[in-house]
């Protein structure tokens, strides 16, 4: 049964809303453009593996996709967590590009030269982490196994100085049966089937996903960004508001709802809530009467009355 099912993490929507409203002609934005590009191919693999995962038993397994827990007021981030009666699985996701393999001290090192922490000891890391959440929040601790799954365009390399562990590396194609063998593993239940729906529950909500000042990482003013409702087609073309519809001048297309995607970008970007005036801006509408339609017509929560009048803005994923 898939709990949390697989989504782009938040903090990759904060970059891709930033590259989007970058100018071209910004010193930083070929920066950003590879930040975003590394971001989004780790998410291919960690999407290749959850849809290799749903194929468990749904009455059995249930998923799990991208968890930011706190232990101790220490934050610990699982790819992808498995629960069953009998066990439960934390998976780490590795996705590069070529082959990887260990040095000698157990750092993970690509073919380009560049070193990365041991990821084994990363996940046994965040398993000890876990056990604690579990008995900060009341519940038994089951054998819990751990994996780090290397996605589809990895490939290890058999010349490795550091053997330790190497057994816990999985590539994406076998993740599916080696989970399934763990059910002849482990035939002891640890959890009753109440037990596992109390613990989902929790596990949602105390999910806190990670949100970052993307602006301020990068040392880039809210003045330096592109305003108005952006051509999901043309990427940088601002649209025109023309009976009811946004229309993009460039290539003619469309559509009623492409301002969701510019309310997106002003939550990821500057903060989660809106006044008209900066909803105008933001828009470059002119109009309040159409601002104020837009803000109705999604729904957005009004707070305060007059001029101290704000809407709280919410992430709408999908949009255009």
């Amino acid at each position: 049964m898939i709990i949390k099912p697989y989504a782009i993490p938040f903090d990759v929507h904060q970059i891709e809303a930033l590259e989007r409203r970058i100018p071209r002609s910004h010193p930083k934005k070929e920066q950003i453009h590879q930040e975003l590009k590394k971001y989004m191919f780790g998410q291919q693999g960690e999407k290749e593996v959850f849809y290799q995962l749903q194929f468990l038993p749904e009455k059995q397994f249930y998923l799990f996709h991208n968890l930011r827990l706190f232990e101790n007021k220490r934050v610990f981030q699982i790819d992808i967590l498995i629960l069953h009666t009998h066990f439960i699985t934390i998976i780490e996701v590795k996705h590069f590009k070529g082959y990887i393999s260990f040095n000698d001290i157990g750092q993970l090192v690509h073919e380009s030269g560049e070193v990365y922490e041991n990821p084994i000891n990363q996940i046994e890391k965040h398993k000890l982490q876990f056990q604690n959440w579990l008995v900060a929040n009341q519940f038994p601790i089951p054998p819990i196994e751990t994996f780090v799954v290397l996605g589809p365009a990895t490939k290890f390399s058999p010349k490795n100085k550091y053997t330790k562990h190497i057994q816990k590396l999985v590539p994406t194609s076998t993740i599916f049966p080696t989970i399934l063998e763990l059910t002849q593993k482990y035939q002891k239940p640890f959890l009753q089937k109440r037990q596992i729906d109390q613990l989902c529950t929790t596990i949602q909500s105390t999910h806190t996903p990670l949100q970052k000042n993307v602006l301020t990482n990068f040392q880039i003013q809210s003045e330096e960004l592109i305003r108005g409702v952006l051509c999901p087609n043309c990427v940088s073309t601002v649209m025109d508001r023309i009976h009811a519809n946004w229309f993009c001048p460039n290539c003619q297309l469309k559509e009623e709802n492409c301002h969701i995607r510019t309310f997106n970008d002003y939550y990821c970007l500057i903060r989660d809530t809106i006044t008209i005036k900066e909803a105008k801006q933001f828009l470059n509408v002119q109009s309040d009467h159409i601002v104020k339609h837009l803000v109705k017509k999604e729904r957005y929560k009004k707070m305060g009355k007059t001029k101290g009048t704000k809407y709280v803005l919410t992430f709408k994923e999908n949009a255009y």
